[in-house]
């Protein structure tokens, strides 16, 4: 059984332009505008918890749509394709919807989703998506809810590219270059500074071998000095 088409009241409005937009929210709508395949601009307005509704839906955002308007019309294959919120309170400000032809396939991202375990994990790595979404071609009434990624393969440092990916048959990728898309991640060795003092005994000879090989004893030290020291008498430093 083919899945409905959701759809979605709005009212057309007249007013347009920023003091008609702030009017229209005032009232606890918001403004939106419909174009594209086989229909004009058409300015209306909707309510954001409807539309918040259908986006919450396993399509998400690539969700086609029909829209029921107050006078009796209805425009039919709608995408949401563009909208604008508010930054502080991050409320819906204004929404555009693309109307598509439902014969032509068109062109969407779809998030990806990993399967399985990685070996890499196991050995101390992590899981990084590099792209959380990849743009296919798909016919809008087979628009896939997510493209799988098989991670069972991946070890440390492996990735998964784009043309990895194991795409529907009516689903065609829309990139022209390959890209990675998930990455196993391992952890950088801690590069250990050495301290002064190692670095300090590193490169001071310790060794006849290493004195001879580097300068020659100051003059009064090694065995001779010690024999002249024993014969005069030592004396503590200070003395």
């Amino acid at each position: 059984m083919a899945e409905s088409t959701p759809t979605l009241k709005a009212q057309l409005r007249d007013s347009t332009g920023s003091s008609g937009a702030r009017r229209i929210r005032s009232e606890g709508l918001v403004p939106a505008v419909c174009y594209g395949f086989d229909i004009e601009n058409v300015a209306i307005a909707l309510d954001p918890l409807e539309l918040e509704k259908i986006t919450e839906t396993p399509h998400g955002l690539n969700t086609v749509i029909d829209i029921e308007l107050d006078n009796g019309e209805k425009l039919e294959s709608l995408l949401l394709r563009d909208y604008q919120v508010e930054p502080i309170k991050r409320t819906l400000q204004h929404a555009d919807f693309v109307a598509i032809n439902p014969e032509e396939p068109i062109e969407v991202k779809i998030p990806v989703e990993a399967e399985g375990e990685a070996p890499g994990v196991r050995e101390g790595g992590r899981l990084h998506f590099i792209r959380r979404e990849v743009a296919v071609w798909a016919p809008p009434k087979e628009i896939p809810e997510a493209i799988t990624a098989d991670v069972t393969e991946l070890g440390p440092d492996d990735a998964i590219t784009a043309d990895d990916l194991d795409y529907p048959d009516s689903v065609e990728p829309a990139h022209k270059i390959d890209y990675a898309v998930i990455r196993i991640q391992m952890p950088r060795e801690e590069i250990v500074a050495p301290t002064p003092a190692a670095a300090t005994a590193a490169t001071t000879p310790t060794t006849e071998e290493e004195l001879a090989e580097g300068e020659e004893p100051v003059e009064g030290e090694g065995e001779e000095g010690e024999e002249e020291g024993a014969g005069e008498g030592a004396q503590a430093p200070g003395a």
